[in-house]
């Protein structure tokens, strides 16, 4: 008893630089929690362990297994409630770390007591330093790499909006191509007969310098002159609807405004213009539209669409117009809803072809100089410009059908 009491004696003597040290370790974890989960007291090595600089954190934000709740829930009182590995938390870092460590409870505290190798703590801290910087390098790596994909991205989308741009120039072109050599037909005649027109003149006022004049003659020569003058009054008439015609194509797809226009007119116009290069082809195009029906929506945008679904069945649906067959397109309104059914008796497409069909720069016609962008402009133009909806059905060997719909804010029958 003499022997214990003087150890007390002695421990007394030096408590004040035992807790001192207690405090201070970094080996040694000390940590009290009252029943609330509040910390009320840890040393320097569970501040190091928890990455705290000061009292008041959560137990429960810091303890994972056992957790707070269940240290709570053992009932000895003032007897150690735990003794093994005790996982936690470090806030600061965001890592889990494991000790061996003992828990004992007194009345509506839990006291933790824990100890880690210093030397395996300052190796985990210096490898934490090495991944960390690591870690740092990879993400400015991540930021040069990001910065350079959006650069590229950025190129791609300019690269892509000029060839898209490119791709509505070629239909213009196709389009002013088209319109020239139809408008060469009714011109072509007029100056034909506007000359055989100057000869029957001429013709008639000989007879009419002569002394004698056959009546039958004359009157035949007049009946030329007539028909002449009907066949160029028609054929100029002609050319100024084709002129119109164009006027209002070309006007109609180099803006993007909103207007009133006539469906028929617009489709129309569009078929008319693509008439050289169907005229010596055995495809007919049957047409079906309200001639009243006018609505307020872009009439470049919908001209755009119809000149590339043709022309798209032009080349893969007919073989470049080598086979024969019969587009047709069907215009209906419902409500607000504008429908456009565009089908071909074509070669049709397989399933994997047309899940990609909208896709930009898909195309099965590379060889025949095709971008791949003519169906991309159909989609964008429908889904982006027009807020509508445009679909695809086909089948190998049974022509495709496509269909399209878009609203409109107003629709007049005039």
């Amino acid at each position: 008893m003499k022997s214990l009491e003087n150890q007390y004696n002695f421990l007394g003597y030096w408590l004040p630089n035992i807790l001192y040290l207690y405090d201070k370790s970094i080996c040694l974890c000390i940590c009290i929690l009252n029943d609330q989960g509040n910390i009320i007291y840890t040393n320097s090595g569970m501040k190091n362990l928890l990455g705290i600089g000061s009292n008041g954190n959560i137990a429960s934000d810091i303890l994972i297994n056992p957790s707070f709740q269940k240290l709570l829930s053992i009932q000895q009182n003032e007897e150690r409630i735990f003794q093994g590995i005790l996982t936690i938390k470090n806030n600061q870092k965001n890592i889990s770390q494991s000790i061996y460590a003992s828990c004992f409870r007194k009345n509506n505290e839990i006291l933790i007591h824990g100890e880690y190798d210093i030397n395996e703590y300052t190796y985990m801290n210096q490898k934490m330093i090495s991944m960390n910087r690591d870690m740092n390098n990879f993400q400015r790596e991540l930021i040069k790499e990001k910065t350079l994909l959006e650069n590229t991205l950025n190129e791609l989308k300019q690269t892509q909006n000029q060839l898209i741009q490119s791709e509505k120039m070629a239909s213009l072109g196709r389009m002013v191509a088209g319109f020239a050599h139809e408008i060469n037909t009714p011109i072509g005649v007029a100056i034909t007969a506007s000359s055989s027109m100057y000869d029957t003149q001429e013709n008639i006022f000989k007879m009419l310098n002569q002394e004698e004049v056959e009546e039958d003659t004359l009157v035949q020569e007049l009946k030329d002159l007539r028909e002449a003058s009907l066949l160029i009054l028609k054929n100029l008439r002609r050319a100024g609807e084709l002129v119109k015609s164009f006027k209002r194509t070309s006007i109609n797809q180099s803006s993007d405004i909103v207007s009133l226009f006539s469906m028929y007119d617009i489709i129309n116009d569009v078929i008319v213009s693509l008439n050289s290069i169907f005229k010596k082809t055995e495809i007919k195009i049957d047409f079906k539209c309200p001639l009243t029906l006018h609505i307020y929506s872009f009439p470049g945008a919908i001209s755009q669409i119809i000149t590339n679904l043709i022309m798209n069945s032009f080349y893969y649906g007919f073989k470049n117009g080598t086979l024969p067959g019969m587009i047709t397109i069907n215009v209906r309104k419902e409500s607000q809803i504008i429908y456009i059914e565009f089908k071909d008796t074509g070669l049709g497409m397989d399933e994997k072809t047309q899940a990609k069909i909208f896709e930009p720069f898909f195309t099965t016609g590379r060889d025949i100089g095709g971008t791949g962008l003519g169906l991309f402009i159909c989609y964008n133009i429908t889904k982006n410009q027009l807020k509508g909806d445009i679909s695809c059905h086909s089948s190998k060997g049974q022509g495709a059908i496509f269909n399209i719909q878009f609203p409109v804010e107003r629709i007049d029958t005039l």
